[in-house]
Formats: C-alpha cells, structure tokens, sequence
C-alpha cells in the first residue's frame, strides 16, 4: 500500500515539492511529468493518463520527452488534457 500511495504520489506531484527524494529520482519525475504521447494515426499529443491516449494501440503508440518536441514533430495539443 505505501508503494502505491509513493507511486501515486511521484506523478501527482511536481519534484519540486518531493523533497526526500534524491536529485537522480527528482530529475527523472521531471522527465516522466514532461513526456507526452501520440499515435501514428493522428496529429495530437496527449499526457499520457489521457483517455484518448489510454485508446492508442501500442503498435501505433509514439511519444516525445515534451511538448515542444512533439510539436517539432508536426503534432499540436490535444484540446481536452491540454499537455503544453
């Protein structure tokens, strides 16, 4: 249960605000609250907990570190999750 509850914990919250954690794990949180998805199907990015994301196929499943970086890509925001 405090697994989950640390889990749960860890994509809520920026690493700012955790702490306890070591600069390693901070900077990984970070890199996991920024990454974004999208599907070869379309052109939109979603945050990954997303529903429409959680509907991509894993074959057709693409993501990017960030926002900016799917939209380098030619993708744009989805308009319900709003990722960046």
């Amino acid at each position: 249960m405090r697994v989950l509850a640390l889990a749960l914990l860890l994509v809520a919250a920026p690493a700012a605000a955790l702490p306890f954690l070591s600069p390693a794990v901070t900077a990984h949180v970070d890199d996991v609250a920024d990454r974004v998805v999208g599907s070869r199907n379309s052109d939109v990015y979603h945050r990954p907990n997303c529903g429409h994301a959680r509907r991509i196929y894993d074959s057709n499943l693409v993501s990017w570190p960030n926002a900016v970086a799917a939209r380098e890509s030619g993708y744009r925001a989805c308009r319900v999750c709003s990722p960046g």
